[in-house]
């Protein structure tokens, strides 16, 4: 989402453009797994603390939680931006592959990195936090609420990634993504980061960001779907170009 290191633009000091050092397939997998477990980790372990720490305040937990995840998300794209384009977000992806912003297999492989480095940011919340390693989740999300809420949510954030990537506006994508993400967590009953990858990781936590695994996947498809939404949306709202 951000720009690519080392593009055609660059020049060394005899004037001659340096030739292009686009990231490898390896780098941005790694990229995208790093972001992807390290926000897990910023938000479970915040929820664990916070849940702890709050004097039963369940309002108090989720601020904090949802401060914890919007703060994450602005630092780490801003880090990893060079490298991972699809926000170390499943449904982000899905998107960008839609609107030809990123190759199949790339996006395709992103995902799944994201998705097996979210498992281990909850196995490593849990190991800051003296819980362990694996639960399993017995929190309760489901009904017309909590799937309403995550289209909107996941809708909204996708496609505000997505309008800003189109405009060329990738150097706001970290804090716009973060405030909006920090706004639908805290306006959903299930605390929603729009992030089908952390959805599922959630599965494996029974503290405050717990999702049963069973809601969980109900979650995430709901999830797809509205990045399929938001990017229909998008494409209907961008202007034509004549032939």
């Amino acid at each position: 989402m951000g720009p690519e290191p080392g593009g055609a633009g660059d020049a060394g000091a005899d004037g001659v453009s340096a030739p292009d050092a686009s990231p490898t397939i390896t780098m941005r997998l790694a990229a995208e797994a790093a972001g992807s477990g390290l926000l897990t980790f910023l938000i479970v372990a915040a929820g664990l603390l916070a849940e702890r720490q709050a004097g039963g305040s369940i309002a108090l937990a989720a601020l904090i939680t949802a401060l914890a995840g919007a703060a994450g998300f602005l630092v780490l794209t801003r880090a990893l931006s060079p490298w991972a384009v699809t926000g170390f977000n499943p449904a982000l992806a899905f998107a960008l592959i839609l609107s030809g912003r990123v190759d199949f297999l790339t996006g395709c492989l992103s995902a799944a990195a994201q998705i097996v480095a979210a498992f281990f940011g909850v196995m490593l919340a849990h190991l800051v936090t003296n819980t362990g390693l694996v639960q399993v989740a017995t929190q309760i999300q489901t009904g017309a609420g909590v799937w309403t809420g995550e289209f909107l949510g996941a809708g909204l954030f996708v496609f505000a990634m997505l309008s800003l990537t189109a405009r060329g506006r990738e150097a706001l994508i970290p804090l716009t993504g973060g405030l909006a993400l920090l706004a639908i967590a805290l306006a959903t009953p299930s605390l929603c980061f729009a992030n089908p990858a952390l959805t599922l990781a959630r599965s494996l936590t029974d503290s405050f960001t717990a999702i049963r695994l069973l809601d969980a996947t109900a979650i995430v498809g709901v999830q797809c779907l509205a990045a399929l939404g938001a990017w229909l949306l998008h494409l209907w709202l961008s202007p034509r170009r004549e032939g």
